[in-house]
């Protein structure tokens, strides 16, 4: 699964907003990482597949992850 959404090369988009808006918009899923502070909420989307509030790094494609080897 994580292979194919590698190779899929889907965009990873960030937005900021308020965190009514993001929770009104994505749910409660969007904390699977913690709670995040402030009013205004950094939101990344790889779209269909995955929402979180996040402050981290993160590519703006999931293909420059590169290959996975476990």
């Amino acid at each position: 699964m994580a292979i194919r959404t590698v190779t899929a090369d889907l965009p990873v988009d960030i937005a900021w907003m308020p965190r009514q808006e993001a929770e009104k918009k994505s749910g409660y899923r969007i904390y699977q990482g913690g709670a995040v502070p402030g009013r205004e909420i950094r939101i990344v989307n790889i779209k269909g597949w995955d929402v979180e509030a996040c402050g981290g790094t993160h590519c703006t494609r999931t293909g420059e992850v590169g290959i996975i080897k476990i």
